[in-house]
């Protein structure tokens, strides 16, 4: 086991990383895999190609930014999976290290740890979107770029089209229709062009009772470590 991936303790590393902007351009062929789905049978990423679009987040019980923008944004992404499950895209949630490990949500040692946590997620936060459980070293999280919340739409052509290091759903939607619109006017040759767009953008502070719960449900540990890493108390 890589006990540099499997953390115990928050620092501010997590926020620091430059893989996540180095490591996958937008237009590349994206990084395949093959996992288990948390509820039976497996996937492999290049089997969805031709078929999907799919959308993929990155997350953990014990990530606060994970839980909110499955849950509590306006167009969260248990929203949009509803909305766009049937517009030829591909939900999944891939599962992987605990952000902030406390005493009582301890860093995974071991695969059938990690597959409990997910479960755990999956029903305290009823979770609709598939989940996919990372293998224990952190494959396809390490493959995308290791950040605790991030976000990827891959094309039907396996491209990545769309990657944010932060999973801000509010965007999605228009993407989303901007995606579908690029479709239809190459289905129908309609004469159109691709651009290619980078921003910074501002993102508001998590809700603070939601905060609350997700680090202690972890365990005081973990608001300790955040308090340390970055120098301000969590909520």
């Amino acid at each position: 086991m890589n006990d540099s991936y499997n953390y115990d303790t928050f620092t501010r590393d997590e926020y620091t990383s430059i893989a996540f902007r180095e490591q996958i351009r937008i237009g590349n062929r994206a990084p395949d895999f093959e996992a288990e789905l948390l509820n039976g049978g497996m996937i492999r990423l290049s089997e969805l190609r031709g078929k999907s679009n799919v959308v993929l987040v990155f997350g953990s019980i014990t990530c606060p930014p994970s839980i909110g923008c499955l849950k509590s944004a306006e167009n969260s992404l248990e929203k949009l999976y509803e909305e766009y499950r049937d517009k030829g895209f591909e939900f999944f949630l891939v599962y992987v290290r605990e952000a902030h490990p406390g005493e009582a949500i301890s860093h995974h040692l071991s695969y059938e740890q990690k597959k409990v946590n997910a479960e755990r997620m999956q029903k305290e936060e009823k979770v609709g979107v598939p989940i996919i459980v990372d293998d224990l070293e952190g494959h396809i999280h390490n493959s995308y770029g290791s950040r605790p919340n991030m976000l990827y739409v891959i094309s039907r052509q396996g491209l990545i089209v769309y990657k944010s290091d932060w999973a801000d759903t509010e965007e999605l939607r228009q993407f989303f229709e901007n995606l579908l619109n690029w479709e239809a006017a190459r289905k129908e040759s309609r004469p159109h062009k691709v651009a290619y767009s980078e921003r910074l953008h501002y993102v508001p502070e998590d809700d603070l009772e939601l905060r609350r719960r997700v680090y202690l449900r972890a365990g005081q540990k973990a608001v300790e470590d955040y308090t340390k890493a970055m120098s301000r108390k969590p909520f």
